[in-house]
């Protein structure tokens, strides 16, 4: 459909439901009046389709910005923050939710303070946290057959499988140094776990003041927390 087609759509349907919203139009139609009409969007609509524009009906309810707030953070995890919400789908967080972090944690997403980090320091974060994980993933190939980022069909990706004994792992691997291993990262692997069908689960990390092995159980499902240094004891950890 081409952008005189889809405005022609968006024109009928004004003209049979001359009170729709933002949200209305696009349930109903499947499309965003913004990629279409621009900035002043819904007005724009309004006017193409020669009908009468009111204020109000560009006013959105509480209910109605928190569950595209909600959305919008699980579709972009990694950048969404105050300004990015607030600059794309036009929701104040404070006003909203609170804090950014209320509207994380309704999103069931777990929350990281974006931090501005000069970019030769963040190129030399990632490449340590890539370097980290090539070379867990590498050792534990002692033990058995090693899978590496395993994409999932609904967009999330797993760092590795390892199958070790006839047993298949579902494995995460966290470069952390001044962080924990959280209950939100154990929930994501279990999730990986189920949508893989397997009952077994390793987080190897690097958090120096967590350097005890951990086993996990979850109705049937058990997952095991190993520090990297005690990698070379793998066989006693998991067995």
């Amino acid at each position: 459909m081409n952008q005189q087609e889809k405005k022609e759509l968006i024109r009928n349907y004004l003209k049979q439901n001359p009170t729709a919203t933002y949200n209305q139009i696009r349930k109903d139609t499947k499309l965003k009046l913004e990629r279409i009409y621009g900035k002043n969007c819904v007005k724009n609509a309004y006017l193409d389709a020669k009908i009468p524009f009111s204020k109000p009906l560009l006013k959105r309810t509480k209910t109605e910005m928190r569950k595209q707030t909600i959305k919008y953070i699980q579709n972009n995890p990694k950048t969404a923050n105050t300004v990015t919400i607030l600059k794309n789908i036009n929701v104040n967080i404070p006003r909203t939710f609170g804090t950014i972090r209320e509207a994380y944690k309704l999103a069931k997403v777990e929350y990281f303070p974006q931090y501005k980090i000069h970019g030769s320091a963040l190129y030399k974060i990632r490449r340590r946290a890539v370097e980290f994980e090539t070379n867990i993933l590498t050792y534990l190939e002692k033990f058995g057959k090693v899978k590496k980022k395993i994409r999932l069909s609904n967009r999330k990706e797993v760092d590795g499988l390892l199958i070790y004994k006839n047993q298949k792992f579902v494995i995460e691997i966290k470069n952390y140094i001044k962080k924990n291993i959280t209950l939100s990262e154990i929930k994501q692997l279990i999730g990986y776990m189920k949508y893989m069908n397997c009952r077994k689960g390793l987080i190897i990390h690097s958090y120096p003041k967590n350097k005890k092995s951990k086993r996990i159980k979850i109705k049937d499902l058990e997952i095991t927390l190993i520090y990297h240094n005690q990698l070379n004891n793998f066989q006693e950890i998991i067995n």
